[in-house]
């Protein structure tokens, strides 16, 4: 291992003279030397900075990035191992489940909970999966605003990159999962002028055009999340129908050969 003192000093050091294990420090700078280790780093190096580029999303998310590096190369084989041994199987002495992993980045939309709607609200925000969790079955996501959230009601568009929100001032889907306790600050009433609307009507046409930006994003949103759903539906009719379809061709072939 290198010289770095959270490896060749304290607890851990300690804990290896306790089991007779003896450490060999290399070289300053001889990155040869720890060839294996090097590797290793240079894999999750390149992976974390892959990762955000295919979605387009900013750099900022380059710790979610690693920790999903880190999480598939456990359930992956390396040469280290004796052939098609994975990490994960040899701690935990079982193959790794592989049914959880979805697409690194893509839009997906999180469940709210009945318990945090609100009547005649949404059931559906919109949000970006960013990574696993070891001891959870659920997934990482981060809303349009950044804010962290974990869920194991996830639907995914994995066809489709998130994105974070445009427009800091209006959001497509709110998050209802984190609450801020600050009350938003009043809309400031335009000065009036001899060519302009009255104030207290140029107030309530204000009012009205943030109204229907709201509902203009929120019916984007609904129609996204829609077509979503009738492309799931789509999908396994057309699953459904080839099953059909083959039956009727082993069908007729049966029947051909026993006439």
């Amino acid at each position: 291992m290198d010289g770095a003192k959270e490896l060749c000093c304290g607890c851990l050091e300690a804990h290896l003279h306790s089991c007779g294990i003896a450490m060999q420090v290399t070289t300053p700078y001889a990155h040869s030397q720890n060839g294996k280790i090097e590797c290793f780093i240079q894999t999750l190096e390149d992976g974390f900075q892959t990762l955000p580029a295919n979605p387009g999303l900013p750099m900022s998310f380059w710790g979610d990035a690693v920790l999903t590096m880190v999480y598939i190369r456990n359930c992956v084989p390396t040469s280290v191992l004796p052939s098609n041994t994975t990490p994960f199987e040899d701690m935990e002495h079982s193959k790794p489940d592989l049914s959880h992993l979805r697409v690194w980045g893509c839009q997906c939309f999180v469940t709210i909970p009945p318990e945090l709607r609100t009547k005649g609200g949404p059931h559906h925000f919109e949000a970006i999966f960013v990574g696993y969790d070891e001891n959870q079955l659920g997934w990482h996501v981060q809303d349009l605003h950044r804010k962290c959230h974990f869920s194991h009601d996830v639907i995914f568009n994995k066809l489709v990159p998130g994105h974070l929100s445009s427009s800091p001032s209006f959001s497509s889907s709110p998050s209802p999962l984190t609450s801020s306790s600050s009350p938003s600050p009043p809309m400031p009433i335009p000065p009036s002028s001899p060519n302009s609307l009255h104030p207290q009507q140029s107030w309530t046409h204000g009012i009205c055009r943030t109204a229907t930006l709201h509902q203009f994003l929120y019916a984007k949103n609904f129609m996204s999340f829609q077509l979503l759903h009738l492309t799931l539906f789509l999908r396994s009719a057309m699953t459904t129908l080839r099953s059909i379809f083959q039956y009727l061709v082993g069908s007729l072939i049966y029947l051909a050969v026993c006439t």
